[in-house]
């Protein structure tokens, strides 16, 4: 991988990357909150990356040139038709609101999960980071839809399980960048041994040694270099003016690198994937709350979506209902059905989710019969 490329490519759409990331965030604040005004907003969002559709096919075809020798004219076309099957979705779901119908719910709905579903082909073709960026659209664009349509989602394994390979293939391309950029920071250690006749004993030879450390980051932020010696072969002060500056040019690459993965926007691809996946999240607890017959409170939404972050979903349930004095009140027995359910491990979230739900329904039946009301 050329890393200096890859960068280079990166920084003409620094603009546009912080456009995607907000762009998630605002379909995250419309999952919490479905109002008017946070469906327009993520809707500007959206309208303003459409904009900039170019500079990211530029962009990501750089990426490929930089670390692929595939058909860079394919793979522009290939990225394209799949963003531009992802605008279509969207268009449906505008239609959607627009007229009810349930046709353009349908196409919302399958034109998304096929975009999404094309680009999690492509990473058997195309190397991650070169197409993370299309891709952080797509998928946007697929739980925008979800969150409109579909609100307990996350309890479909089949709709679930691309959203999950989608936020991991996101997590991935950050990793890959950033282990492409701290193998490319290198500390450079130049080492020269020359030598002269002694003065002092004729016909015998001294010999010398210097050397220069150097390091300079990718972005050319941060350097350092020191010239050490000449001393003579074998003086201790050498080994030990080296070993000062083999330390000080590793502190030097520290923050060269730590300015090199800021660059590549790796930070902001890790948050959009937390971001995203906290959408998912968001399904779980308004599924619950549906079978609860609970509308949570601002916190108590906050604090599933972070306690997800740790725990599993049969835990987070556990939580919410201890939690939550209403419900601890209202249905005591509902913490005690919850509370015996064990997390399994080897469970998919969508089936713990399931199993949660289940233990839910039997917390709220009576003994004798019918469901609480």
């Amino acid at each position: 991988m050329t890393v200096w490329a890859v960068l280079e490519a990166i920084g003409t759409i620094v603009a546009v990357i912080n456009g995607l990331y907000q762009f998630g965030k605002n379909v995250e604040e419309f999952s919490g909150n479905p109002t008017d005004v946070n469906r327009q907003r993520y809707l500007s969002t959206y309208a303003a990356v459409l904009q900039s559709r170019n500079q990211i096919l530029a962009a990501q075809t750089s990426i490929l040139a930089a670390i692929s020798d595939l058909d860079a004219r394919i793979f522009r076309q290939v990225m394209a038709d799949t963003l531009g099957d992802s605008d279509t979705a969207v268009q449906n779901l505008n239609e959607w609101h627009r007229s009810g119908s349930d046709a353009s719910r349908a196409l919302a709905l399958d034109r998304s999960a096929g975009a999404v579903a094309d680009m999690l082909r492509y990473v058997d073709v195309y190397p991650r980071p070169s197409i993370v960026f299309a891709h952080v659209e797509i998928l946007t664009c697929r739980l925008a839809v979800l969150c409109e349509v579909d609100k307990q989602f996350a309890q479909s394994a089949t709709t679930r399980a691309p959203l999950q390979a989608g936020i991991g293939l996101i997590r991935d391309a950050a990793n890959e960048i950033e282990s492409a950029v701290r193998r490319a920071n290198t500390v450079r250690v130049f080492e020269r041994r020359t030598s002269r006749p002694d003065p002092d004993d004729p016909g015998s030879t001294i010999y010398f040694v210097s050397a220069e450390v150097s390091y300079r980051n990718l972005i050319h932020t941060v350097s350092y270099t020191r010239s050490i010696g000449p001393y003579e072969l074998g003086d201790d002060a050498y080994a030990q003016e080296l070993r000062a500056a083999r330390a000080d040019a590793e502190a030097a690459r520290h923050w060269g690198t730590v300015a090199d993965i800021a660059h590549a926007r790796v930070p902001e691809l890790r948050q959009t994937a937390a971001t995203l996946e906290s959408i998912v999240r968001r399904s779980e607890l308004q599924t619950l709350s549906s079978e609860l017959d609970y509308s949570p409170t601002v916190v108590e939404d906050a604090l599933y979506v972070q306690r997800r972050q740790e725990l599993g979903v049969a835990e987070a349930a556990r939580a919410l209902v201890s939690g939550s004095t209403a419900l601890a009140d209202a249905r005591p027995q509902l913490a005690v059905a919850i509370g015996q359910l064990a997390e399994d491990e080897s469970a998919s979230d969508a089936e713990s989710l399931a199993a949660v739900i289940q233990e839910i329904r039997r917390g709220l039946t009576p003994a004798g019969g019918a469901r609480e009301g």
